[in-house]
């Protein structure tokens, strides 16, 4: 019996130690902020303070990470950020508004199939063969221009990746999935580091970003399920 209740005194002990230990999800700026000053007093060798660094610094390099993780990450990685919004094609008329909060085109469904996008430098080499069959369109000085002109009305869908939540203040919460808060980390204080020109700090943790952008980039391009038909 006195076994038993040593037994679970010490299984009481470790939970708490756990749960005492268990970091936190960086759910706002300011975590996100409080998450790379541990990285930096933790992780890189000879920076035993974060002290020269401003907080605003900090919260830029954050911002900035943000960005980065959704042109680096597999769109499938970042399922919250993708959105669609419907476009009601009027006869006659080329020019369509993007989507207030477009960042990204993923895809655009036009006439039940998806439109060819011209780049800017194939425009001329590529809009003579778009048709009716073949509708082709362009993003340029925040439009979408549609080839060629709609001659009936319909609807089209918008397939595009939206920005993150900006961050504004220490409360500004943090869009990026938590399964990222370590890579959010990471990557932010790469951009610190390149912003206050230490580049030890940088190369230490732009190798730490490679390897979970990598990690990550493999788990996500392999576990989505393609309906074959």
């Amino acid at each position: 019996m006195k076994r038993l209740y040593q037994f679970i005194l010490v299984s009481l002990s470790i939970c708490g130690a756990l749960f005492i230990n268990s970091p936190a999800e960086a759910t706002t700026l300011l975590d996100a902020r409080k998450a790379v000053i541990k990285y930096i007093i933790n992780k890189v060798p000879g920076m035993s303070s974060y002290q020269g660094v401003l907080n605003s610094q900090i919260d830029a390099s954050v911002k900035e990470a943000q960005r980065y993780l959704l042109d680096v990450l597999p769109l499938s990685a970042n399922q919250g950020f993708i959105k669609t919004q419907a476009l009601t094609i009027v006869n006659g008329q080329q020019d369509y508004s993007l989507p207030s909060n477009f960042r990204r085109l993923i895809t655009l469904a036009y006439r039940n199939a998806p439109a060819i996008q011209v780049r800017p430098e194939e425009f001329y080499v590529k809009i003579k063969s778009a048709s009716i069959d073949d509708p082709m369109f362009m993003i340029y000085d925040g439009k979408i221009r549609l080839w060629p002109t709609p001659a009936t009305g319909n609807t089209a869908e918008v397939m595009f990746q939206a920005p993150p939540t900006d961050l504004t203040t220490e409360a500004s919460l943090i869009t990026t999935t938590a399964e990222f808060d370590e890579l959010l980390t990471a990557a932010s204080v790469y951009f610190l580091a390149v912003m206050i020109g230490n580049g030890g700090m940088a190369t230490a943790a732009k190798e730490a970003v490679a390897e979970q952008v990598k990690a990550k980039s493999v788990f996500f391009n392999t576990t989505v399920i393609e309906v074959k038909k």
